[in-house]
């Protein structure tokens, strides 16, 4: 599982007043067979989810969101255990920013679609708690599917992450860590073994010590990161 807090300004860009507000949990779509993506999946006739067991499907713990100090009511949107609903405590006038903050506690499924955990690493992409798009034509909530790309707002991410320090991470934007950056170039020098390891999908023990590690990207439509101990 990952546990985390989300700490974001959403800056209402629009010339309406917003009262309410869509956010995708997509790894929801991981929790059973009631969601989009499970539909989806039966009707292309991947049988990989739909008889999945118990512990390797995924999602979140519980919903969480907060407009300052205020608890937000959240409920799931027409059904879909991926998109929650929120009336704002206080409305966000056009041009205006909202500070928010989401805790998360999520539990990883195997990998079905494009988030996943594999035997040496994780792919963490749709992972996070994420705004709907409000446009001209309004609120835009989605569901999770497996076919096509999605509607998302773009932003900017400070991230940190923290993990045991022989995992090595590929992520969206820059990465700032100077001590990071010289140990991926070690592992490039020890890349023999490495390959070894991975080519045989041998299990890769976990460092008892952990590090953290931070990245910067501007202006991006999302952020994605990848820690395996086998990588390159």
């Amino acid at each position: 599982q990952i546990k985390g807090v989300v700490e974001m300004d959403y800056t209402n860009n629009s010339t309406d007043t917003l009262t309410e507000m869509y956010f995708h949990y997509w790894t929801n779509a991981y929790k059973d067979n009631s969601s989009a993506f499970a539909q989806e999946s039966k009707l292309s006739a991947d049988n990989c989810f739909i008889f999945a067991n118990e512990n390797e499907r995924g999602g979140y713990k519980k919903v969480a969101i907060f407009q300052g100090v205020d608890s937000l009511k959240t409920k799931a949107y027409k059904g879909n255990p991926d998109i929650i609903y929120v009336k704002l405590a206080r409305p966000i006038f056009p041009g205006t920013t909202s500070h928010f903050t989401l805790p998360i506690t999520e539990l990883i499924p195997k990998t079905f679609s494009r988030i996943g955990r594999s035997m040496n690493g994780y792919q963490m992409t749709q992972w996070y708690p994420k705004p709907a798009v409000y446009d001209s034509e309004g609120w835009h909530p989605m569901p999770y599917l497996d076919k096509g790309e999605f509607y998302s707002e773009f932003g900017n991410y400070k991230v940190s992450i923290t993990l045991p320090e022989n995992y090595l991470v590929a992520a969206t934007g820059q990465l700032e860590d100077p001590a990071e950056q010289q140990f991926i170039a070690n592992q490039l020098n020890s890349s023999k073994s490495l390959v070894a390891a991975s080519s045989k999908e041998v299990p890769i023990p976990s460092s008892d010590k952990v590090k953290t590690i931070h990245f910067t990207a501007n202006n991006v439509h999302d952020f994605a990161w990848f820690a395996d101990k086998g990588f390159l």
